[in-house]
């Protein structure tokens, strides 16, 4: 049961039905899925653990808020891990992954027309999870995905920007094209462009 509280949270706050500071309430969420509040504490702390909540002096535990200065580093973190993870796709030449990363970016795109922000980060998440997964690198993968969970925090305001929906789309398919012609370079240059494109707008904002 806990496994499932924690999973509809942290859904929630990875597609922004959930936003920082948003108070996660034990009673209230208790009530709201029908479990007991040991196991909507439980669910509470394991978010607090991965770093998508944090404990609030005056308010208890508030989903947490991604400042500039550790967005960035995130970003520079994954630049280089997901830009390793691309050349490796690459260089792996796994033939499941292409079908997959067609039919990610073909809801993407269908997102994109029905002005779907949050069908934007869903896909995007997607897209970033199949190069991890197929890597062939079982600790790169982790490492990308606790980054990725905590930065998609912030990106869910980046989704919201239309503009960026169809650009970050075209760079998700430059990274799919050189991985179908199994070019390493082009697969870790176009990833790292596409995130690196990312921290640049985010750091255009006001706040993150």
């Amino acid at each position: 049961m806990v496994g499932l509280v924690h999973d509809h949270l942290r859904l929630d706050v990875l597609e922004g039905r959930l936003r920082p500071g948003d108070q996660l309430a034990v009673p209230r969420i208790a009530r709201e899925l029908g479990v007991s509040r040991g196991s909507a504490r439980e669910a509470v702390l394991q978010l607090v653990g991965e770093g998508l909540a944090q404990e609030h002096p005056r308010r208890g535990v508030v989903v947490a808020a991604i400042g500039r200065a550790e967005a960035q580093g995130i970003h520079q973190a994954r630049e280089a891990l997901e830009g390793y993870a691309a050349r490796l796709c690459a260089q792996v030449g796994d033939p499941g992954l292409l079908p997959r990363l067609r039919d990610v970016l073909d809801e993407q795109e269908q997102a994109i027309t029905r002005d779907d922000g949050a069908g934007c980060s869903r896909t995007d998440g997607r897209f970033h999870s199949l190069i991890a997964e197929h890597c062939g690198n079982a600790e790169l993968r982790t490492l990308i995905e606790r980054l990725r969970d905590r930065m998609r925090i912030a990106l869910v305001r980046v989704a919201d920007i239309p503009a960026h929906r169809s650009r970050g789309h075209g760079e998700l398919l430059d990274v799919a094209a050189a991985i179908e012609v199994q070019d390493r370079v082009e697969a870790e240059a176009a990833m790292r462009r596409h995130i690196g494109r990312t921290s640049s707008l985010l750091e255009a904002l006001d706040d993150v």
